[in-house]
């Protein structure tokens, strides 16, 4: 719809989507809920891994990797699935 030419959709969803899972649990942290990054970043990593582990399978290591490249933000697909993100909290 409007992301940029090139850019792998599918990624930008699977990242959307891991990061929500985590957010399911923990809660939509923002700036102004009186949270640091770094608990912030503990809780959803420890949240990341603990469904990890207990989900086991094929698709673990997909899983991790599409959460740390969503975090890093260093991608184009993890920048835009963040910016994704801002616009679903817009909207909630």
């Amino acid at each position: 719809m409007f992301a940029p030419q090139g850019l792998d959709q599918v990624k930008c969803m699977k990242m959307c989507m891991v990061h929500d899972v985590a957010e399911s649990v923990v809660g939509d942290i923002t700036p102004f809920s009186g949270v640091s990054k770094t608990e912030k970043a503990r809780r959803e990593t420890a949240t990341i891994e603990y469904i990890a582990t207990r989900w086991g399978g094929p698709h673990t290591s997909e899983l991790r990797e599409l959460w740390h490249e969503f975090e890093a933000a260093e991608t184009p697909e993890a920048q835009f699935a963040q910016d994704i993100d801002k616009i679903d909290l817009l909207e909630a």
